[in-house]
């Protein structure tokens, strides 16, 4: 087969061929615009689907930053309250330091009073030791109290009779031994009498201090008396003192103070004689003094 192509033809055949490559290509191009398009529509619908996406995204990071200003609002308060936890925990432990410490003095002070608890116990041992041998020392000594108030009472009824003759025995043993005064005197001592003066309300002295003293009336003349076996200074003084409250109180006239003593002492003589006050004595007896340094 021979196939005879004139300038024409062939042209016609190329052009064909073009047509052909052009609606193929045209054909594609749709098929492309189509396949585009649905592409394009689905980017859409993608799009749309992203932008959805893209604002939930945007409301849970919205959410997000509320949830994390939440979270640094609580995180800030929770370092407050660590802060304030360890503050706390610092003071706990000095207060725990300060508590050792004070155990430690505690238990220093039990252990002394341990200790002195033991020597107290120890003394009280000794005490009752001691306090038996005083009950066996205390009924020995009852014992012999007794024996000494028998022959007490024994030895006061032998005072008492004694006592009964010694008194009527010292009574004329003064006025012998005066005897030679009274006469020089004319004073008759069994009309001596007892006088005695009650201060109530204190004019002279305390209240109630009694003042008694011997007084005999002699003609004009009031006699205060003291008989004494022993006379010192200060009874003397004390006798002055007593007389011249008498004579107020019995507003005596022309008084004579007159003190009888068997012994007397040297001071008692001068103080007598300073004062005015008759002083009658058998013997003088000598002070001694402390030499002044």
């Amino acid at each position: 087969m021979v196939y005879n192509y004139s300038r024409e033809n062939l042209h016609m055949e190329l052009r064909s061929d073009e047509l052909k490559d052009i609606k193929d290509a045209i054909s594609k191009l749709a098929e492309a615009q189509l396949k585009s398009e649905e592409e394009i529509r689905k980017l859409g619908t993608s799009m749309s689907k992203l932008e959805e996406t893209v604002v939930k995204l945007a409301e849970a990071q919205r959410r997000t930053e509320e949830r994390l200003n939440e979270l640094a609002e609580v995180q800030k308060r929770s370092e407050e309250r660590l802060t304030k936890l360890e503050e706390t925990v610092v003071k706990l432990a000095e207060a725990q330091r300060r508590t050792e410490e004070r155990l430690n003095e505690l238990a220093e002070v039990q252990k002394r009073s341990e200790e002195r608890l033991t020597k107290l116990e120890e003394t009280v041992v000794k005490l009752a030791e001691a306090q038996r041998r005083t009950e066996e020392s205390l009924d020995e000594l009852a014992r012999v109290v007794a024996n000494l108030s028998t022959k007490v009472e024994s030895l006061n009824k032998t005072v008492s009779s004694i006592g009964q003759r010694w008194g009527v025995d010292y009574e004329e043993l003064i006025r012998a031994f005066f005897q030679d005064f009274a006469k020089r005197e004319g004073l008759d001592f069994t009309y001596l009498d007892k006088f005695t003066y009650k201060d109530e309300e204190g004019k002279y002295g305390k209240k109630g201090k009694v003042y008694e003293m011997d007084i005999l009336a002699k003609n004009d003349k009031l006699y205060l008396i003291e008989i004494k076996s022993f006379v010192e200074e200060d009874d003397i003084e004390w006798f002055d003192t007593k007389s011249d409250i008498i004579i107020k109180v019995l507003n005596a006239r022309n008084p004579v103070k007159l003190i009888l003593g068997v012994n007397v002492t040297d001071d008692a003589v001068k103080a007598a004689e300073g004062l005015g006050i008759k002083l009658v004595y058998g013997n003088v007896i000598e002070v001694k003094r402390k030499e002044k340094k």
